[in-house]
């Protein structure tokens, strides 16, 4: 009865730690394709350049609000995307979307 008990416990253990992993790698599964559809999706703007406005009426954003915003979709690599990011005639930003093994 005592060998029969720690068998089931031990089997048990296994058991939930096994449900436990295979949850944690569908989390992963689940992220990482989540990541790659963005990916996907970001990259079928390549060449494609969007002007949008801040609309926050927060007073902190006032600067950035009178700006027109242009992202323009530039270069783009099975692993990379580089995504310029212009506010009125500031240059200075440029987005990095990168993959790797740990995501984006």
């Amino acid at each position: 009865m005592k060998l029969n008990m720690k068998l089931n416990m031990s089997l048990n253990k296994t058991m939930w730690t096994s449900v436990g992993a295979l949850a944690l790698m569908s989390s992963f599964v689940t992220a990482q394709t989540v990541q790659d559809e963005f990916f996907s999706a970001l990259s079928a703007h390549c060449d494609k350049a969007f002007v949008r406005e801040v609309v926050s009426k927060d007073s902190a954003d006032k600067d950035m609000s009178e700006q027109k915003l242009i992202m323009h979709v530039r270069e783009c690599s099975d692993n990379e995307l580089k995504i310029p990011f212009r506010v009125g005639e500031d240059r200075s930003r440029t987005w990095v979307i990168t993959k790797t093994a740990a995501g984006l």
